[in-house]
């Protein structure tokens, strides 16, 4: 028996088909900072980038990656408490402790949710227009045990023979799969007190998924999930901008993501608010190290048990462009729902025609994640 793991593995992966946030290694080794420091390869992070490109270049990227935010180790506690539900029909004979053991598990349990992101990301970019053409996807997921107080009574009774289908907690699980074909399109400004400005809109095309599942232990089915009961697929469209302005060796940069606010209609009568999403930028250069502190000014929204966020993001980068860089940084949710998290890179740019990216991270507790991204100039 094995529908405590495998189902809270199977919400948290439902929809790893589509592609997010953690997809760009270049950033994530930076700890997610890239709306200055970042380049062609950052172009989900702020359109305005793409007026800094190299006349007469192509770029083609692919990149893609994962991480789990699991602070409190619950995916540890899950396995124990399985352990413990294998045993519950002939717990007298085995063991009297056992229905309070597992009292307090689901306890515990219910009160720390599984975060995850999943994503990759795939761009064309012409430098000499400047346009770019960008296939993306930002996808939250979120599992959590809830806790019914009638289990309290079922497992204190002094009666053999307690089987699971008895039981009323429940199992629930959201995830926000945000895909999107999108026209980048950017240019420069120069004023005569105020010098360069670039700037950068995208246009949006999307696909929204909203899963939300929501079952009895007893009734769990890993079958269930990927149902159209428990799923919605929304259409629409939306816009990005932005904007960076270089002041010598530093920079500042202003980004804002789906500037439409759209309401979709969930499975079960739930949800999903799109609101616009701002962050605010700074960077400097120092030779072959540059640094950014990246800052959301508004939070993203939540839906279900997936938590809003706000991050603020910091990292360094120190390399040469034709050879490769090493990467470190740090993000740190603002609204702590998600653990913080160092996070650290390597990316190889041989003769600055080719790049291969790794990043990693890793937070209290289980919290890892991975990124990897390959690209190319023509």
């Amino acid at each position: 028996m094995g529908w405590v793991r495998w189902g809270l593995g199977l919400l948290l992966c439902s929809l790893s088909v589509e592609v997010a946030a953690v997809a760009d290694a270049r950033a994530l080794g930076r700890g997610g900072a890239g709306l200055v420091s970042g380049d062609r390869a950052y172009l989900a992070g702020n359109p305005a980038l793409l007026a800094t490109t190299r006349e007469g270049v192509a770029e083609l990227l692919i990149g893609g990656g994962v991480a789990v935010y699991d602070g409190d180790r619950v995916l540890d506690g899950i396995d124990s408490l399985q352990r413990d539900l294998d045993q519950l029909t002939a717990w007298q004979a085995l063991d009297p402790a056992l229905p309070g053991r597992i009292d307090a598990q689901l306890r515990q349990l219910s009160r720390q949710p599984v975060q995850g992101e999943l994503g990759a990301v795939t761009a064309a970019v012409i430098s000499r227009l400047p346009l770019a053409l960008v296939v993306r996807n930002d996808t939250r997921l979120a599992a959590r045990l809830h806790y019914d107080d009638r289990d309290a009574a079922l497992l204190a009774a002094p009666l053999p023979g307690i089987e699971q289908e008895d039981m009323h907690s429940r199992m629930r699980g959201s995830g926000v799969a945000i895909s999107e074909v999108a026209l980048m399109g950017a240019l420069s400004t120069e004023h005569d007190v105020l010098g360069t400005f670039h700037w950068g809109a995208t246009l949006a095309l999307q696909d929204v998924r909203l899963l939300h599942y929501d079952a009895r232990i007893a009734e769990f089915d890993e079958y269930d999930i990927a149902d159209s009961r428990h799923r919605e697929d929304r259409q629409g469209a939306n816009l990005d901008f932005g904007v960076l302005k270089p002041l010598g060796g530093y920079a500042l940069a202003l980004r804002g993501r789906n500037l439409v606010p759209v309401s979709y209609r969930g499975p079960e009568q739930s949800r999903y608010r799109m609101r616009p999403e701002l962050a605010l930028g700074a960077g400097a250069r120092w030779g072959v190290l540059q640094a950014e502190l990246d800052v959301e000014l508004l939070p993203r929204p939540g839906y279900g048990e997936v938590v809003g966020t706000q991050y603020a993001q910091a990292g360094l980068e120190l390399g040469v462009r034709w050879l490769g860089q090493l990467r470190v940084g740090y993000r740190h949710d603002l609204q702590q729902q998600v653990v913080g998290a160092w996070t650290a890179g390597v990316g190889l740019t041989p003769f600055g025609v080719l790049n291969l990216d790794v990043a990693a991270l890793i937070g209290r507790g289980d919290s890892r994640g991975l990124a990897l991204q390959f690209g190319g100039r023509f």
